[in-house]
C-alpha cells in the first residue's frame, strides 16, 4: 500500500490491490459462516461473531488505516469504493434482528479505521469523500448517506449493546467502545501515544454527527436554530463523546466551540478548507449548535450527568 501510494505510476496496481482484498472480505462476510438466521444467541455468541468478523477484516483494516494516513485526493475513489462496496446491502431475507444489524458491523470498522487514520495526518480531502458517501442498505429503497445507518447505534440499540458485550452493561456507549479497543491497533502506526488516538476518536465520532446534521438539516430547523440557539436542535449520530472529558476544555465540543467572527479552531479551519460545511464559518457555528443541543438531550435520555 505504502509503495503504491507514493508513487503516481503504481494508480492501476493500487486499484487491483484494493480490490482484490476487499473482494475476498466480501465474499467472507457474506457467506453462510454469517448468516442472520442463526437462532442461538447470548453474549459469548455474539462476541464469538463479532471477533469473526474482526478476523475477515484483518488484512483489510491495516490496508484501509494506510490509505486513509498517506492517501491523496487522487486515490481516495479507490479506498471509498471498498467502503462502500463492504457497506451496500443485498437481499439477505430474514433473520434476528442482531444479526441483520450486525452485518454492517464489517463496513463500520472499514469507515472508522480508515476515517481516523485521516485524521491523524490532518487528510480532510479524503474524510470529505467518506463521510459524503451514499449507501444502499435496502435494495428497495434510495440509497442514504454513510453517517447514520453505519454508526454504532444503527447496528444494535443500546440495551442490545449492554447484554451482548460482556464486561460492558454498564457502559453507555458499549459498541462504540468496542470499537474504540478493535480499531486502535490498525491505527496504532500513525497515532503512537494513547491520548492522541482518543482524542483522534472522540473528533471522528464527533464529526460523523456534525456531517449528518449538515446533510439532513431542513430549513426550518436552521432557522429554529438561528432562532433559539438553546433549544433548536438537529438529530445526528453520537459516540464516546458524550462521556468521554465532557467536563474539560479538552473535550471535543469545547476544542471546536467557536463564536461569529471569533477564532476558528485548527481542526475545524481544516475541515472549512477541505469544503465542509460549504466552508462557511457561520454554517458550521449553526450546525454544532444544533447538534451539541441534541447531544445535551441525548445525554439526559441516558444519565450522563
Amino acid at each position: 500500500m505504502k509503495r503504491y501510494l507514493a508513487s503516481s505510476e503504481q494508480r492501476i496496481s493500487l486499484y487491483d490491490l484494493v480490490h482484490a482484498e476487499t473482494e475476498r472480505v466480501h465474499a467472507g462476510i457474506t457467506s453462510a459462516r454469517f448468516s442472520p438466521q442463526d437462532q442461538n444467541i447470548n453474549a459469548d455468541i455474539a462476541l464469538r461473531r463479532l471477533r469473526a468478523y474482526e478476523s475477515e477484516m484483518g488484512v483489510f483494516l491495516p490496508m484501509m488505516a494506510c490509505g486513509g494516513y498517506w492517501s491523496s485526493d487522487a486515490h481516495a475513489p479507490v479506498l471509498c469504493k471498498a467502503v462502500k462496496r463492504l457497506a451496500d446491502q443485498e437481499a439477505y431475507g430474514n433473520g434476528l434482528v442482531v444479526w441483520l444489524g450486525l452485518r454492517r458491523y464489517p463496513a463500520l470498522l472499514a469507515l472508522y479505521t480508515m476515517g481516523i487514520a485521516a485524521i491523524g495526518d490532518s487528510n480532510y480531502g479524503l474524510l470529505k469523500q467518506l463521510l459524503t458517501l451514499r449507501i444502499r442498505t435496502d435494495q428497495h429503497r434510495p440509497e442514504e448517506p454513510v453517517t447514520e445507518p453505519f454508526s454504532p447505534q444503527r447496528l444494535l440499540d443500546r440495551d442490545f449493546q449492554r447484554q451482548l458485550l460482556p464486561g460492558r452493561d454498564r457502559e453507555f456507549t458499549a459498541l462504540n467502545n468496542h470499537v474504540f479497543d478493535v480499531v486502535r491497533e490498525p491505527v496504532r502506526e500513525y497515532f503512537a501515544d494513547d491520548r492522541s488516538y482518543d482524542e483522534a476518536f472522540d473528533w471522528f465520532e464527533y464529526l460523523v454527527g456534525l456531517v449528518h446534521c449538515d446533510i439532513t438539516a431542513t430549513p426550518d430547523e436552521i432557522s429554529s436554530i438561528k432562532a433559539d440557539p438553546a433549544t433548536g436542535h438537529i438529530w445526528g449520530p453520537t459516540g464516546r463523546f458524550l462521556w468521554n472529558r465532557r467536563g474539560s476544555d479538552e473535550g471535543v465540543q469545547n476544542r471546536t466551540r467557536m463564536e461569529p467572527g471569533g477564532a476558528i479552531p485548527e481542526v475545524v479551519g481544516a475541515t472549512l478548507r477541505a469544503g465542509f460545511w460549504g466552508s462557511s464559518p457561520d454554517r458550521f457555528i449553526v450546525i454544532k449548535s444544533g447538534f451539541d443541543v441534541h447531544v445535551k438531550l441525548v445525554r439526559n435520555e441516558i444519565g450522563v450527568w
